[in-house]
């Protein structure tokens, strides 16, 4: 059992004893006073008595049974106070020796406890000084062990967690390797493909440029053909007309004229041949070094092919117009193969 509750316990049962004598107290005053009551209705009576016939006046006869019993009422009243003094002094010293008595006995009982309690509460607190020290030491080890088990728990997770960074990286960059190996390879085959692509399309594209060129020098022809044709019937509607109006025809060079027509047509049908075949050459040998070099510029042509500035501007617009080259915008002297743009 704690101190508290054998405090609060010894308390209870103080104050259950205090009532106790509180209820005694009260139980024999209340028979005390009510002898005092009866002792006091009996003593008027007498006195009144004693007023209307004092001692030695108007005493009744001896005959008279209300004179002798007014005279045994006052003897025994007169033997009755001192006894009851005598019985109250009694009562009230016995009673506050007990009372001093008991209340020497109850502060010793509470010196008693008081002392008790203060050796009760000096072991108390030099056991629980003990135990707290006993607690603080090994909850001091506690702690210093928990201590290293972290630290040496924490540099093995920080010696894994390193290792598989390292790792980590490893393969990260084994992984990064591969791909740009595969990127590169990709971007090869890639390239191959454009350059077969760019090589397919710029023969389908002479071969259209042929093709057309050829039909323009067919339908050029067919069109001096049909002039030559044309003249030779205005010719002949002249001579006609000249006959009929004048009757007699004039003696005009027309072989010469026509032989000279002839060949005005035979040079304007061979021009168109002569001058694109040069020309072709030309954006040829300037379309396989662009190809070649990739990007060049204007310079590197005139110096590589030995063409003046206005050749090699002209060819060069030809094959931007044609779509073969683009120019590059940032710098505005080099250009660019379209097959590389797509």
């Amino acid at each position: 059992m704690a101190l508290k509750d054998e405090w609060q316990e010894q308390r209870t049962l103080r104050r259950q004893e205090k009532l106790q004598r509180q209820q005694q107290v009260r139980h024999s005053l209340a028979e005390k006073r009510k002898q005092l009551r009866g002792l006091s209705a009996l003593a008027p009576a007498t006195l009144n008595i004693g007023e209307v016939s004092p001692v030695g006046e108007g005493v009744p006869p001896e005959g008279d049974f209300a004179g002798r019993e007014a005279e045994n009422r006052l003897s025994l009243a007169q033997q009755f106070y001192p006894q009851l003094k005598k019985q109250t002094q009694a009562f009230l010293s016995s009673t506050g020796s007990e009372r001093q008595a008991r209340a020497r006995q109850l502060a010793a009982r509470l010196d008693q406890y008081v002392s008790e309690l203060q050796r009760q509460t000096r072991q108390f607190l030099a056991l629980t000084a003990t135990e707290r020290s006993q607690m603080r030491a090994s909850l001091a080890k506690d702690l210093r062990d928990f201590h290293k088990t972290l630290t040496v728990t924490v540099a093995r997770l920080r010696q894994s967690i390193q290792s598989q960074q390292r790792l980590n990286r490893e393969k990260l960059a084994e992984d990064l390797a591969t791909y740009i190996e595969s990127l590169r390879s990709d971007m090869r085959s890639f390239m191959q493909q454009l350059k077969l692509a760019r090589a397919e399309r710029a023969q389908k594209l002479q071969q259209s440029l042929q093709q057309n060129r050829a039909k323009r020098t067919a339908s050029m022809r067919a069109l001096f053909q049909s002039f030559a044709s044309f003249r030779a019937q205005l010719r002949e509607y002249r001579t006609n007309l000249r006959q009929s109006v004048w009757g007699t025809p004039a003696a005009e060079p027309i072989p010469a004229a026509a032989s000279a027509t002839t060949a005005m047509a035979q040079t304007a049908a061979d021009e168109p041949e002569a001058v694109p075949a040069a020309s072709l050459t030309d954006e040829q040998q300037v379309y396989d070094y662009i190809q070649r070099s990739e990007v060049v510029r204007l310079a590197d042509i005139e110096a590589a092919l030995g063409l003046n500035r206005v050749q090699a501007v002209d060819i060069l617009n030809s094959l931007i117009t044609k779509g073969l080259i683009v120019q590059d915008d940032r710098f505005q002297s080099r250009f660019r193969d379209s097959a590389d743009q797509k």
